[in-house]
């Protein structure tokens, strides 16, 4: 029951918060949105790695829902990041490509974490997938031109 509930009022959170993200990025110029991937992607990391080491049930939900909301605050911006760097002959190809390299990463990082949880306990296991995140961030760096100093629209 309380796992049904957390997830009914952790919906409800995300679709407001994805709904005022979507809004925002109409706004937003390519650089604000650039930095904005990485530094959600490294809050996602955080939000996970807290929850993971939450000391006790009645603090997890908080870093959970922060979590659950800076992950539905990503997905709007990477796809609006993705669609203005991407040529139009190509667009269609560059989102199926991404969300089927999602999805290899799910299914490869799935059984990793299921197995050091299984050897170390679920907090490890959590602990294990915000680890495996942390390398989007670097890519997100990279590929916004963050990390070589260079300008991200070029």
């Amino acid at each position: 029951m309380a796992f049904g509930a957390l997830s009914l009022a952790s919906t409800i959170v995300i679709i407001i918060s994805a709904r005022l993200t979507r809004r925002a990025v109409r706004q937003l110029e390519g650089r604000v949105v650039s930095r904005s991937l990485v530094a959600l992607q490294l809050m996602r990391v955080a939000g996970r790695a807290l929850f993971a080491l939450a000391p006790s049930w009645g603090l997890a939900p908080v870093p959970y829902f922060f979590e659950s909301i800076v992950r539905a605050s990503f997905y709007p911006l990477f796809n609006a990041w993705l669609i203005r760097r991407t040529d139009e002959d190509v667009r269609a190809t560059v989102l199926s490509t991404t969300s089927v390299s999602n999805a290899l990463g799910q299914m490869g990082g799935g059984p990793i974490s299921g197995a050091i949880g299984n050897l170390y306990g679920i907090p490890a296991a959590l602990l294990s997938s915000a680890a495996l995140l942390f390398p989007g961030a670097l890519f997100f760096a990279h590929a916004t031109g963050l990390r070589a100093g260079r300008d991200p629209q070029t």
